[in-house]
């Protein structure tokens, strides 16, 4: 919290004069000016609260944080007689006297204090009463200001403070943030007609099968003029000379959906000038009917088996050798082998015992790769393909081949050289081999963590040689984690579950699928074979990704999706079919070997099928693992994971829910921009929803983008909207299948599946959300939706939202015992409504304006003398004033003019 009081006397927790300097003089350029207006009376002992609405103030700062303690600081200012704003000079602590208002003059005593409070996110304004001579009507004018020191955006509040008889609070700050839409940046309109409809200035229409749709444009001002080209999603080309009047498809089908490009050409005071435009055309089947994601969701399989002939065991062995020139010391399976010198760490054993745990060692991969071979159906390593055991190469222990110190630890896949080229193999160094003593329960305790990472990196070994996945470093490990877990679960033990680093892909679901090391540090995604990661200082390398999340590659989320959705034959296929991303090939297939993918569509469908079954966690008997995953990561704070770092930033706490701020006056909201989706990434936001059902809108800010609704009951079913490009989505209930703590989840993503290179894997994409009937708010993103079964209360929601709306709205009451009555219907931008309570005390009543179509546009507890403020932003139309007083509601219908 900031303290600023402004007084004569200089206090010694002031900002360093070095931070002072290093802030220059505020600009107008970047400067947003809020005002506040109170009222206090001479005797007010509390402050007066001036609330500062968060997301505004990031809007306006440009900046995705508020870190206080670092690059955003709060500033008094100090005014020059006669000067503008553009002249004030910044200072850590501002005086205010008590005959001149915000003008400095040589008199040292105090009127007022002013505390900013982080917390809260507001300012606290106090006055001095008894300390000066004031008057009734005695009006003091103060500044503070909120600057961003790194891009010197700054928010000035103004804060007109007079004494009287009264206590109030008005702000012209709005409530919402204003953050640019995709439009803003559209030198002409776009325009969209559905059949006989009244046009609309937008760039994406539902349609239903049969309607006509009409595009064009519109210039922005009088005296300009605007053509365009159009071109199907197809790549056809549908007006190929430039068109000033509008062009209608008719009579449209599902072959028309997509998006539209325009090319537009706008001349403006004689110049002319060209962009690029997308429109958006959805086509619907079955708006309102629930979407069912497993009746006919696509199919590929492949067995290894069907290709491969059974290998029989091989029967040679490679030649290692010892520094000494020594033979290397070896146990042998019927597939494996494991080779060390007699160097190797003493905390492996004497000789003895050190041979007992290599054929401890020995028994298990023979165990686990027998299974994975025989009964799964995936080929050896190219070792025992071409009649050789496969093998493990013991470092740090005296071979030949390795300089390895003996005490270094760890372990990996890799290649050795012998019998005339290099071979994969697994590299272990004596710490996992020492897990595999008879006694090693009694000396470790990560043993079976230990041991089970050594057949990971067998795993790897197999994968080398495989013609699939090449560019997507990725999936080497999370189908390397997804196929040991595999074996595991077909060995009956337990529902396969993602290991405790996938969870990234639960609680971090905005993150891309194809994504090695997660969110970074620079908010940007690692790509598919780590771009973006490697950072090194000389031989240094330096952290570029934050603890957890950034072990997101080993998570086997998405190929468990596919295994229960689409067919455990579907992973193999990848590992055949997809030589570079995983993706990709999904889509494309292999043409080179006649082999066809899903399609774009298909693709397209399947991402956003990924992205809903992640917000409902609907993977069938893996479902309760997830959650526990999940609940084990829930609230964890990630940040840089060690030092040296690359940034340095803020620390994030992890929830896999997205939170919208208010962004304009007519309802839409945005997402933060931190957390927007990456390519193929997808955001999760919980809504307060009634008890009929919901409809709430969807717009795209950005290209190939989809969303769904989807819930799940207090029984666990779960149910899906239909999903769409653009518009309404709608979702309706009774009471056989009400949301669980009627709470539902909005599931906008990407559906980008081919990886283009760094501009794509720096990007968020954006969109809006509107909520319409039956959508009340954006529930608390710090509580845990995901277990359906357990009653949930929002701290941040009050119920009466809900029920203010849905009873019959009352116009006016008369006034009657335990009844509350407004005195006029009629309402006004920044302007007070008195209130009749009926003798309750205002402090106990709590007053919401919704919109008709639920969303919530202010809320605030009655003030002292009766009265509520309505917001200085307030648009002309209809809205509901809900009442609340001990739970029971009251509910005006009003007009704002």
């Amino acid at each position: 919290m900031k303290m600023s009081l402004l007084t004569f006397v200089r206090h010694t927790m002031l900002v360093s004069i070095a931070i002072l300097l290093a802030v220059p003089t505020a600009k107008a350029e970047g400067t947003k000016t809020f005002t506040f207006t109170i009222e206090r009376t001479m005797g007010q002992e509390e402050p007066t609260f001036c609330q500062v609405h968060e997301s505004v103030l990031k809007a306006n700062l440009n900046t995705e944080t508020l870190n206080f303690s670092s690059n955003i600081k709060v500033y008094s200012i100090q005014a020059t007689n006669g000067k503008p704003y553009t002249e004030y000079k910044v200072q850590p602590l501002g005086n205010y006297f008590n005959s001149t208002g915000n003008v400095a003059t040589t008199k040292s005593v105090a009127v007022a204090s002013i505390t900013f409070d982080t917390q809260k996110m507001g300012f606290s304004v106090m006055h001095y009463e008894g300390r000066r001579n004031a008057q009734d009507g005695e009006t003091y004018t103060m500044h503070e200001a909120i600057i961003n020191t790194t891009t010197k955006d700054t928010v000035l509040y103004v804060f007109n403070m007079t004494m009287g008889t009264k206590q109030s609070v008005i702000s012209d700050e709005p409530a919402y943030i204003h953050r640019a839409d995709l439009m803003d940046s559209w030198r002409a309109l776009p325009y969209i007609r559905l059949n006989d409809q009244e046009g609309e200035t937008n760039f994406c229409v539902q349609a239903n099968i049969g309607d006509n749709v009409t595009f064009g444009l519109r210039p922005r001002n009088e005296g300009e003029r605007t053509y365009f080209k159009l071109t199907a999603p197809d790549g056809t080309t549908l007006v190929r000379n430039w068109r000033e009047d509008d062009y209608t498809l008719s009579s449209i089908d599902l072959s028309d959906k997509g998006l539209y490009t325009v090319s537009s050409r706008c001349i403006i005071d004689g110049r002319s000038y060209l962009q690029t435009y997308t429109f958006i055309v959805d086509v619907l089947e079955r708006q309102g009917e629930y979407f069912d994601w497993d009746a006919d969701g696509p199919y590929w399989s492949y067995d290894f088996r069907d290709e491969y002939d059974a290998i029989p065991a091989p029967t040679k062995i490679h030649s290692f050798t010892q520094k000494n020139g020594k033979a290397a010391n070896a146990v042998h399976g019927d597939w494996w082998s494991i080779f060390w010198g007699d160097n190797l760490n003493p905390k492996c054993g004497d000789a003895t015992v050190a041979k007992k745990t290599m054929e401890n060692a020995i028994k298990k991969y023979e165990t686990d790769f027998a299974y994975i071979r025989d009964e799964m159906g995936w080929p050896p390593d190219i070792n025992a393909r071409q009649g050789w055991k496969s093998f493990v190469y013991v470092l740090g222990s005296g071979l030949s081949n390795d300089n390895t110190g003996q005490d270094e630890e760890g372990g990996w896949q890799g290649t050795e050289y012998a019998d005339g080229r290099s071979w994969p193999c697994v590299t272990a160094t004596w710490a996992p081999m020492a897990r595999f003593r008879d006694d090693a329960s009694s000396i470790y305790s990560d043993v079976a963590y230990q041991t089970d990472a050594m057949i990971h990196e067998g795993i790897h070994a197999i994968f080398a040689d495989y013609p699939g996945c090449k560019s997507s470093a990725w999936f080497q490990e999370a189908g390397n984690v997804w196929l040991q877990g595999a074996m595991n679960a077909k060995r009956g033990l337990g529902a396969q579950v993602s290991g405790w680093l996938g969870v990234g892909n639960l609680i971090c679901p905005f993150m891309p699928i194809e994504c090695y090391s997660g969110w970074l540090q620079d908010g940007s995604f690692g790509g598919p074979a780590a771009e973006g990661v490697n950072m090194y200082n000389g031989s240094q390398q330096i952290c570029t990704w934050r603890n957890l999340i950034g072990g997101v590659q080993y998570g086997e989320t998405f190929p468990i999706f596919l295994g229960l959705n689409v067919g455990q034959g579907s992973v193999p296929w990848i590992w055949r079919y997809c030589t570079d991303y995983v993706l990709k090939g999904i889509a494309l297939g292999n043409p080179d070997e006649g082999v066809e993918g899903i399609g774009d569509e298909g693709m397209r469908q399947l991402i956003m099928h990924y992205r809903a079954k992640l917000a409902t966690i609907d993977f069938k008997e893996s479902s309760n693992g997830m959650r526990s995953l999940m609940d084990g990561a829930w609230g964890t704070v990630v940040r840089p994971e060690w030092e040296p770092h690359w940034i340095d930033c803020a620390p994030f706490t992890l929830t896999p829910y997205q939170t919208l701020s208010l962004n304009d006056a007519d309802g839409w909201m945005a997402p933060d921009p931190l957390t927007n989706p990456g390519w193929s990434g997808g955001n999760i936001i919980p809504v307060h929803v009634g008890k009929n059902g919901c409809e709430i809108f969807f717009r795209p800010e950005d290209d190939n983008m989809r969303c769904q609704l989807c819930y799940r009951t207090r029984d666990g079913r779960t149910f899906y909207s239909q999903p769409v490009l653009c518009g309404k989505m709608v979702l309706n209930w009774d009471d056989t299948n009400q949301p669980a703590n009627g709470v539902i989840f909005v599931v906008p993503c990407n559906t980008d599946y081919i990886y283009e290179g760094d501009a794509q894997r720096k990007k968020h994409w954006d969109y809006r959300i509107k909520l319409g009937r039956g959508a009340y708010a954006v529930a608390d993103i710090y509580q845990k939706w995901y277990f359906y079964e357990r009653t949930i209360t929002d701290p941040t929601y009050d119920e009466s939202i809900a029920t203010g709306v849905e009873e019959t709205v009352q116009t006016a009451p008369a006034n009657k015992e335990g009844g509350f009555r407004i005195l006029s219907s009629i309402l006004k931008g920044g302007r007070k409504v008195q209130l009749d309570l009926g003798g309750v005390p205002a402090n106990e009543v709590k007053a919401h304006l919704v919109g008709l179509a639920g969303v919530v546009i202010d809320e605030q507890t009655v003030a002292n003398d009766g009265t509520i403020q309505m917001p200085a932003h307030l648009n002309r139309g209809m809205y509901v004033l809900a009442l609340n007083h001990n739970g029971k509601i009251q509910s005006f219908k009003v007009f704002a003019e």
